[in-house]
């Protein structure tokens, strides 16, 4: 998860602000952008359905289903795909699930935490 993400000119990605959780205020919020980056390896030419799923403390999703119908697998059998999501809604604080299904199937998997910022009284002096 970052907070963008691009190829360069010869194929490569680029991550900037890479992060693996988020502070808040309150709860429920909205992130206002960021990346989630899939790289998978498989048989070369094969192609290939990609949905990201992100699930809230309480299961609940905190977007709709991300999807790539149709990916093909480079010559050494892998790629790369970015997912740009804007307004991520966060309902609560705790353990986010980040899910990669492949063809229907249960691939890569992560995680991301949503925290509270201490409040003024809270800070050490």
């Amino acid at each position: 998860m970052c907070d963008h993400a691009f190829f360069d000119n010869a194929g490569k990605v680029c991550l900037i602000g890479l992060f693996g959780s988020i502070l808040t205020a309150s709860a429920p919020a909205t992130h206002p952008r960021c990346c989630f980056v899939v790289n998978m390896g498989g048989v070369p030419g094969e192609n290939v359905a990609l949905v990201l799923q992100v699930a809230g403390p309480a299961e609940e999703r905190s977007l709709e289903d991300l999807r790539i119908d149709n990916m093909t697998l480079g010559p050494a059998g892998d790629a790369t795909s970015i997912f740009l999501v804007n307004n991520l809604r966060l309902p609560g604080f705790g353990l986010y699930r980040i899910t990669v299904l492949v063809n229907g199937s249960p691939g890569q998997a992560g995680s991301f935490t949503v925290g509270r910022l201490p409040q003024k009284n809270e800070l050490v002096q």
